[in-house]
């Protein structure tokens, strides 16, 4: 799983349409399991964040990849986590009610190993449910079902076709979004230049030294300074050999489109 990083434009498409534009993925450490990821503890996030914040860019989403779950759109833990992670992600409607626009993706072995991307959110109700705590664990993977009521507690009743039931199918709490991606060639509205650098905790791997100083030989050929760095993983590396502050500079100038300070380049040259 990783976490997305980009930033929100209007969407021409739809009238008050929102697009979520990703720029970067995160991986933060973490266990995979057949059915499932087990986050572990990262007190490095907040370094990401405030990296990323530099870069002008937020965490707009979540990604993780599964194999084949046949005719399965999402299992309902997978509804839940989604419903969870939206309500951790408001922000305020011009309207007034706080919302989400946080969203998940994700990438699929299907048939004859291909890859299928499909992008979702749970529906504001889900999202709601999931917040008053309703659901409750299902055996079926393909449903969701509404926790057992304590004593003195009343539990609201979900209905379908009528008639009240504890279990329903996840299709009913999920909304699928449209999605792609933009021509190779046109990059005029990216703020990252590169995407070449070794990806931080993949495999459980931490980066190494030596992926610094190949990063820095092989780049000396880019007509810019700005370019040259504009790698989110080279600066959260970069944050972690030098210090925050550093990277958040270099950040900066990037997306200012300035030239990083020659002295600065130099010295990062020399590790």
């Amino acid at each position: 799983m990783g976490w997305l990083y980009g930033y929100y434009s209007e969407d021409p498409n739809f009238p008050d349409g929102v697009r979520v534009n990703v720029e970067a993925i995160y991986e933060p450490p973490q266990i995979g399991e057949l059915k499932g990821v087990q986050p572990l503890e990262d007190p490095f996030r907040p370094t990401v964040d405030m990296v990323a914040s530099a870069l002008s860019l937020e965490r707009v989403g979540y990604i993780f990849t599964s194999l084949n779950q046949e005719k399965t759109f999402l299992t309902g833990d997978q509804v839940r986590t989604i419903a969870a992670l939206q309500q951790e992600h408001l922000v305020d409607h011009p309207c007034g009610p706080k919302v989400s626009k946080f969203i998940t993706v994700r990438v699929e072995q299907q048939e004859n190993d291909q890859i299928g991307v499909e992008c979702w959110m749970a529906s504001d109700s889900c999202q709601a449910l999931e917040r008053d705590n309703v659901f409750g664990g299902c055996e079926a993977a393909a449903k969701m079902a509404v926790r057992e009521p304590k004593r003195t507690e009343a539990m609201p009743a979900v209905l379908r076709e009528g008639a009240g039931v504890t279990e329903f199918e996840t299709d009913f709490m999920i909304v699928s979004l449209a999605h792609g991606q933009p021509n190779e060639n046109n990059t005029q509205f990216n703020i990252l230049k590169r995407y070449d650098y070794p990806v931080m905790n993949r495999f459980g791997k931490e980066q190494t030294q030596n992926d610094f100083t190949n990063f820095l030989r092989g780049s000396k050929g880019l007509k810019t300074s700005h370019e040259r760095f504009a790698c989110f993983n080279f600066l959260l590396h970069l944050s972690k050999v030098m210090d925050v502050d550093t990277a958040i500079t270099i950040a900066t100038n990037i997306v200012d489109e300035r030239p990083i300070d020659a002295a600065l380049v130099e010295l990062l040259e020399t590790f």
